[in-house]
């Protein structure tokens, strides 16, 4: 709920500000900052109180410089988590996390087209470049050792993109899109052991081969983004 009300707010403060000042309407503006409003809107729409690829969506933010042929576009979306992870043994004195972040963003450019004085429809082409890191120190625990896994990815991949946008105010507008990337990506993992017993010598790293995979993904136009322009 607070977010739905932050959302609100800023949307009737910005319509606000529109309407007092008419005088800004015949400035040209060349940024815009947009923001994924697909949860807030979903539970405006429905009873569920969760939907992962609502609450979390692969971009959080976006922002494009405007000229007048096109647009350059760039957005980033991510997360991060720490946890501590108990020992599951009383003579167990060391210390356990769980870590992972997620970084996503990329960066391309469309062109535009006015289908009418509120409706718009862009398309052009997208790069994007995703990094995924996770490390548990002690996934499974027995009595001599703690056995933790590491691995990092990467993955590259271009993309055709096609969306509309629908113009709220002059500056205020929500918009949607579709994409079909190509991705390349490759992957490291190993597997290490950490001693339980004071005095324990230690087991070597398992380390696992590299993997390269190219794969495809189509994104549906699922998430509503609120975009203002400055």
């Amino acid at each position: 709920m607070k977010q739905t009300f932050l959302t609100l707010l800023f949307v009737a403060t910005i319509l606000t500000t529109s309407a007092q000042n008419p005088l800004v309407l015949s400035k040209v503006y060349h940024n815009e900052i947009g923001v994924n409003v697909t949860g807030t809107i979903f539970q405006l729409l429905s009873s569920q109180q969760r939907l992962e690829a609502f609450v979390n969506p692969t971009y959080y933010l976006t922002y494009r410089r405007l000229f007048k042929p096109g647009n350059i576009r760039i957005a980033v979306g991510g997360s991060l988590k720490e946890r501590e992870v108990l020992a599951r043994f009383p003579e167990d004195r060391n210390k356990y996390y769980d870590k992972s972040y997620h970084l996503v963003y990329r960066i391309g450019w469309e062109f535009y087209s006015d289908l009418s004085n509120r409706w718009q429809v862009f398309y052009g082409l997208d790069f994007r470049t995703v990094f995924v890191y996770q490390k548990n120190d002690a996934y499974s625990q027995n009595t001599l050792f703690a056995r933790g896994r590491e691995s990092n990815s990467q993955s590259y991949g271009v993309a055709p993109i096609l969306g509309f946008r629908l113009f709220i105010s002059k500056r205020l507008s929500i918009s949607t899109e579709a994409s079909f990337f190509f991705n390349y990506s490759q992957s490291y993992s190993r597997r290490f052991f950490t001693p339980i017993i004071v005095g324990l010598p230690p087991l070597p790293d398992i380390e696992d081969p590299k993997t390269r995979s190219f794969y495809t993904t189509f994104s549906s136009p699922a998430s509503v983004y609120l975009t203002f322009d400055l």
